[in-house]
């Protein structure tokens, strides 16, 4: 995962990793496993679960708190689903 990319960029590039890991038939169970549970890790590194929007949605949250903004959690949501 590239640390200097956008948040936006590398949560999309966990989730794709994710959810299109599949076992290769070369790879024996340790293997597979070792793989699974990097993906895994990266995911636990933002603490939250692949189906929610939460870090982005705090990141948000954080950017508009700078600038004095304070948008609902709707407007939020819509933010973060166009980008």
């Amino acid at each position: 995962m590239n640390t200097n990319s956008s948040l936006y960029d590398a949560i999309d590039e966990v989730k794709k990793r994710f959810f299109t890991y599949r076992q290769r038939p070369e790879d024996d169970n340790e293997i597979h496993l070792r793989a699974f549970k990097s993906n895994s890790d990266v995911i636990e590194h933002y603490k939250r679960n692949l189906y929610d929007d939460n870090t982005l949605l705090d990141y948000e949250r954080k950017l508009e708190k700078k600038i004095g903004k304070s948008s609902s959690d709707r407007e939020l949501k819509a933010i973060v689903k166009e980008k």
